[in-house]
C-alpha cells in the first residue's frame, strides 16, 4: 500500500500551513465544515457591514424588475415612466452607497465598463448616425 493514501486527511484536519492541492495552504477559515452557526455568523456579518443605501437601491433594483418584466406601468401607467424612475433611483444609490467603486475594482467591472464607453464612442462613426443615437437614447 501507498504510505501517501493513509496520510491523507481532508483540508480542514490539516495542520495549519501545510500545503494542500496546487501547493496552496489551507485556510484557518475553511477548516471547518458549515453548520447553522457558521451560516449565522455569515448573516450577522453581511448584515453589519451593508449599509442602507445599499439596502434602499436593493429595493428600488426589484421595483423596477418587477415593473420592467411584468409591463404592468404599460397597461396602467404609461405615462409615469415608473420603471425609467426606480432605475435612476436605484444608480443613484449604487453611486451613495459605494457600489460603483466597488464595481470598478473588479476586473469584470472595468472591462464592462470599457466595453460600454466603447459601445458610446462609436454612434458617431456609425453608417446611420442619427438611427443609432435614438436607439441608444431609446434602449440605454
Amino acid at each position: 500500500m501507498n504510505s501517501n493514501f493513509n496520510s491523507w486527511r481532508p483540508p480542514g484536519q490539516r495542520p495549519a500551513g501545510q500545503a494542500g492541492l496546487a501547493g496552496r495552504t489551507t485556510s484557518p477559515l475553511a477548516a471547518e465544515p458549515p453548520t447553522r452557526n457558521t451560516a449565522l455568523a455569515y448573516q450577522l456579518h453581511f448584515a453589519s457591514h451593508v449599509n442602507p443605501a445599499q439596502q434602499i437601491g436593493f429595493w428600488f433594483l426589484m421595483g423596477y424588475l418587477f415593473l420592467a418584466v411584468s409591463r404592468l406601468p404599460e397597461f396602467y401607467a404609461p405615462g409615469l415612466h415608473l420603471p425609467l424612475i426606480l432605475a435612476c433611483l436605484g444608480l443613484v444609490m449604487a453611486v451613495v452607497g459605494g457600489g460603483m467603486v466597488r464595481l470598478m475594482k473588479s476586473a469584470l467591472g472595468r472591462w464592462y465598463a470599457g466595453l460600454t464607453l466603447c459601445l458610446g464612442a462609436s454612434i458617431p462613426f456609425s453608417v446611420w448616425r442619427g438611427e443609432a443615437s435614438r436607439l441608444s437614447r431609446r434602449n440605454g
